[in-house]
């Protein structure tokens, strides 16, 4: 991935965690595939995010129930790589001509989970 253009609006780890535990809308980014004629597929899911394990590497997951059928299924089967963006803030600056935004973008891999013990988040979902 190429770095973020305006490293002063990049936020830090901690402020990026915050916004996946709050959020519970994302916008799944899939690849093509033959259900979407080829074109890329983005769809809002709602999610949870589940913190890493030790020694994962990672950040977290983000935790995405649907029905095992459908386009997004299609799109996965074809190419698990995806991206989720979560939008913490989208507040219209019109005297500035500009939308102040404040938002986490995740690149990885998807994959079916198959085992309750996974299913379920390191921590308990909040309501708003």
């Amino acid at each position: 991935m190429k770095p973020m253009r305006r490293k002063r609006q990049q936020l830090g780890e901690g402020a990026r965690r915050e916004i996946l535990e709050r959020g519970r809308e994302c916008v799944l980014g899939l690849a093509g595939s033959d259900a979407t004629d080829g074109h890329p597929y983005a769809v809002p899911v709602n999610y949870v995010f589940s913190s890493a394990r030790e020694g994962d590497g990672s950040l977290g997951h983000v935790l995405i129930h649907c029905a095992p059928v459908g386009a997004k299924f299609d799109a996965l089967a074809a190419d698990e790589r995806v991206s989720v963006c979560v939008i913490d803030r989208a507040d219209v600056a019109s005297e500035k001509l500009t939308t102040l935004f404040r938002s986490v973008i995740s690149f990885g891999r998807a994959r079916l989970v198959e085992s309750d013990d996974e299913r379920r988040p390191s921590r308990p979902a909040l309501g708003r």
